[in-house]
């Protein structure tokens, strides 16, 4: 082809590298709850937010949510950067709630419920430490449809929340969607 020849050896053309496909949105909230895994497992509890130099923190738990993932080059330079930034202002948020530690972050738990048991894991379980005490489970979604409304009878869209607090040993106080 007189064209490619041209192209080729005159203008010294290489082809495009092939796209990679990134992370999908599934892909993305893994690495979410790997961030969150790493991040509470080091804190530990609301006073390290106000102690603790949250920069080396953030920096080490995004950097082992990218490499938890496999992501290598550089999307996992931009998936640092992207959770470094969405750790950064959820932490913020967290500063605002009153004194917590964190009992537990992606446990697995059975949920029985009637005859059917179901495999599951619990994003986080806070214990609080003013007041009556009690828990507080949490499920971080990074989509934007996220609501209580979804729980609503007759037939919930998206029961996980609730199931989980009915079987729930813990003395729960409240469950929470962190829309991350």
């Amino acid at each position: 082809c007189p064209f490619r020849a041209f192209a080729r050896w005159r203008l010294a053309a290489e082809p495009l590298e092939a796209p990679i496909a990134g992370p999908d949105a599934s892909d993305r909230g893994k690495l979410l709850h790997a961030l969150m895994k790493h991040l509470w497992s080091e804190l530990k509890h609301s006073a390290a937010l106000h102690t603790t130099n949250l920069v080396p923190v953030i920096e080490r738990a995004a950097t082992a949510a990218v490499k938890e993932a496999g992501i290598e080059g550089r999307f996992a330079d931009l998936e640092r950067v992207r959770l470094a930034k969405l750790a950064d202002e959820w932490l913020e948020l967290e500063k605002q709630r009153k004194p917590f530690e964190v009992a537990f972050v992606e446990h697995p738990r059975t949920l029985a419920v009637a005859d059917l048991e179901f495999s599951s894991r619990i994003d986080r379980m806070d214990r609080l430490l003013e007041g009556d005490g009690g828990h507080v489970l949490i499920d971080y979604k990074t989509g934007n449809r996220v609501t209580p409304k979804d729980w609503e009878p007759p037939r919930p869209d998206d029961p996980q929340l609730p199931l989980y607090a009915v079987a729930a040993p813990e003395e729960l106080s409240a469950i929470a969607f962190a829309r991350v």
